[in-house]
């Protein structure tokens, strides 16, 4: 097995990499504390057969490492590792792909528990939220767990036809969404409707609140 452990802290890349090398000895282990780092790997000569990644890396890094690992010939199953491990963000992640989700506080063995699940084909995540969970209250607005994961995708900086595709959606779906959502904010466009849950302090899923940077880009496209 050729592990790519991706983290922007030193001591997480070296807690994980100790992990992997007790439990899986014959293993290999490439280190990288950026998403640039890491797609470069995954584009290099040798084959990654899991990835472990930071959701916490910037720029939407891990969003950019799941979308790489997926474009691969052979994409290897990729665990998300979070200091946040609430509903909606285990949630979001199995939305984008991710084949198992960790928290950062879980203990070794559960960590080496989810990365032999994966390397078997199976996903490994958190109990499911109890079933009549409260909705979110974003900007006063009352939000459905659904309408919480496209606008943490706008934030993230998705079209939305990327939204459609993280989400399995239909294109159509996701625009009366989005015309929905913005009726709720009582806005005009997905940047005013951004920009009102930027500034309001909402704390997105990925767990720090989007920066302008991140949505601009997709809120002045409507495909």
């Amino acid at each position: 097995m050729h592990c790519l452990i991706v983290d922007h802290s030193p001591v997480m890349l070296a807690g994980y990499d100790t992990i992997v090398r007790r439990d899986f000895p014959a293993s290999t282990v490439a280190l990288a504390a950026s998403a640039e780092r890491a797609i470069e790997h995954l584009h290099a000569a040798m084959p990654v057969s899991l990835a472990l990644v930071d959701w916490m890396l910037e720029e939407n890094g891990a969003c950019r490492v799941l979308s790489c690992c997926g474009e691969l010939r052979h994409p290897p199953p990729v665990i998300i590792a979070s200091g946040k491990d609430d509903p909606d963000t285990v949630r979001l992640c199995k939305a984008l792909g991710a084949s198992g989700f960790i928290a950062k506080k879980d203990d070794p063995t559960q960590i080496g528990n989810a990365i032999r699940a994966v390397l078997a084909g199976r996903k490994f995540y958190p109990p499911e939220e109890a079933p009549g969970a409260a909705p979110a209250m974003v900007c006063g607005v009352r939000l459905t767990q659904r309408q919480r994961d496209l606008v943490d995708l706008v934030l993230a900086g998705y079209s939305n036809k990327q939204i459609a595709a993280a989400l399995n959606l239909s294109y159509g779906t996701v625009k009366n969404y989005m015309y929905e959502l913005m009726r709720l904010f009582d806005v005009v466009s997905r940047l005013k409707m951004a920009l009102k849950v930027r500034e309001s302090g909402y704390m997105p899923r990925r767990g720090r609140p989007a920066r302008r940077a991140e949505f601009q880009p997709s809120v002045a496209v409507s495909a």
